[in-house]
This record gives C-alpha cells, structure tokens and sequence, in this order.
C-alpha cells in the first residue's frame, strides 16, 4: 500500500515539475519568438494553464454522460502522448 502511494506521489511531482517547465517555455517562447511583452505572455500562459487544468474536469462530464470511461481515457493517453512526443520534436528542431 504503502508503496503504490510513493509511487503516485513521485509520479505527481514528477508531472508537476514537467509542467510548471513547459510553461515556463511558453512564456519564453511567446517573447522571443512572437515577439509578444511579456505581460502578455503571461496572460497568455495563464489562460493555456487554466484550459489545461479544466480538462480532466471536461473530460469527466462527457464520460460520464455520453462516451464512457475506455474511450476518453484511450484518447486522453493518445492525445497528451501525441502532443508531448510533438513538443519534444518541436523544441529541438529550435
């Protein structure tokens, strides 16, 4: 029990500390690339992290009232890996 716990807290920080970097780099890359003030890009990051961490509510109504629990975790898995390997391939060729 004990173990599945330590787990799912490395994990959790873990996805933390991932995403609080990728927000980072949004920000960095709004100014440098889009030439955007800063304050602005900051609004910006703050609106894609409030969008982010209102999907898993989203994602919850429409299994539990149209899809299903299988299909939107298969596609949530599908989705978040598609966009993290597309990510990653982005910010190298930069």
């Amino acid at each position: 029990m004990i173990v599945k716990f330590l787990c799912g807290a490395v994990t959790l920080l873990g996805m933390s500390i991932t995403y609080f970097g990728w927000v980072m780099n949004l920000i960095v890359f709004l100014i440098e690339e889009f030439n955007i003030k800063s304050i602005a890009a900051v609004q910006i990051s703050n609106i894609v992290n409030g969008v982010v961490n209102m999907l898993p509510v989203v994602a919850a109504i429409l299994a539990d009232s149209f899809f299903g629990n299988i299909p939107v975790i298969s596609a949530s898995a599908f989705i978040s890996l598609t966009v993290s390997f597309n990510t990653h391939q982005f910010f190298y060729v930069l």
